[in-house]
């Protein structure tokens, strides 16, 4: 547990805030992100932003949502990221080699796409309208434009239902794992996908790391704190794994290292072209140096849980 003195926070935002997990009030601060404050709960380790207004970082994650960007993202590293969702599926066809898949949080579909491919009924639902048009009209999928609880999806309906990069962003994750527990079936599977913030690329890189992400996140979840969530939203975990996409976090810790070097932000496209000119020797080191860590202190965790009986 990383315990210092409490950020000074700024006006508006709550220093005796209550942990969300535990109902705690002793927070230690962890970051001080000018208007925005990291702080973890020294009784149950639950780490998490600090808010002037929730309902406005709701609505920075949608502004913040590019489909042009990310479809350009996706097109230049299609291979990886289907390489990805292959493996993905793969394990999910471990515990479900069929049946009705639902994506919280789609994005513009490209997983789906994949997981129609291998032979699951795909659903999605994805609250951003224009990734949602997206999906619906490129790629011809089954989503549902609005927030989860506003999809209205029979009970007991899925087989699986997963949520990647999802459940950081969500103000209430216990009301939403309620209403998945609500539609998937008594033997469903949950798959989730989130940021580790006990990784070694966030110890390294601290307040620069690439998947701190504030306001937009609003948990910063580790093992612990996740497997704590789902167990008191009635799941139990039947695996757990992380990774690291050895470029980003070859990218992130070069990055980190430049701001000691070159701190001005004027000089922000010095530091890029030098991160990009030194990526591979530095890609080569993380990979040698940090590849026996990632299944246990990988940035991306994925877990795999099932509700209670």
């Amino acid at each position: 547990m990383i315990s210092v003195a409490m950020p000074t926070l700024n006006s508006g935002i709550a220093a005796t805030r209550n942990c969300y997990l535990c109902g705690s009030d002793d927070l230690a601060g962890v970051y001080d992100l000018r208007e925005f404050s990291v702080v973890r709960c020294r009784h149950c380790n639950l780490t998490f932003t600090l808010l002037p207004d929730q309902h406005a970082t709701l609505r920075n994650n949608a502004e913040c949502y590019q489909v042009q960007h990310w479809g350009k993202t996706y097109s230049r590293a299609r291979k990886k990221f289907g390489e990805r969702y292959r493996r993905i599926l793969r394990m999910i066809s471990a515990y479900k080699s069929a049946g009705r898949l639902l994506d919280v949080g789609c994005s513009l579909g490209f997983f789906l796409d994949t997981a129609r491919e291998s032979g699951f009924d795909v659903y999605g639902v994805e609250p951003v309208k224009n990734a949602a048009s997206f999906a619906r009209e490129e790629l011809k999928l089954n989503i549902t434009t609005g927030m989860l609880e506003q999809a209205k999806y029979p009970d007991r309906f899925f087989d699986i239902v997963c949520l990647f990069d999802v459940l950081e962003h969500i103000p209430d994750p216990l009301a939403a794992l309620a209403e998945v527990s609500r539609i998937l079936k008594k033997d469903g599977l949950l798959v989730l996908q989130c940021p580790n913030i006990e990784s070694s690329m966030a110890t390294l890189t601290k307040q620069h790391w690439r998947w701190l992400l504030v306001p937009q996140h609003l948990y910063h979840f580790s093992r612990e704190t996740i497997t704590s969530l789902l167990r008191k939203a009635g799941y139990e975990t039947r695996d757990w794994s992380s990774y690291d996409d050895e470029q980003e976090f070859a990218a992130n810790l070069v990055e980190t290292r430049l701001r000691r070097v070159i701190p001005w932000a004027s000089m922000h496209r010095v530091r890029l072209l030098i991160t990009c000119a030194i990526l591979p020797i530095a890609r080569f080191i993380v990979g040698l140096r940090y590849s026996n860590e990632q299944k246990t202190k990988g940035g991306v965790m994925l877990v795999f849980a099932s509700p209670k009986v």
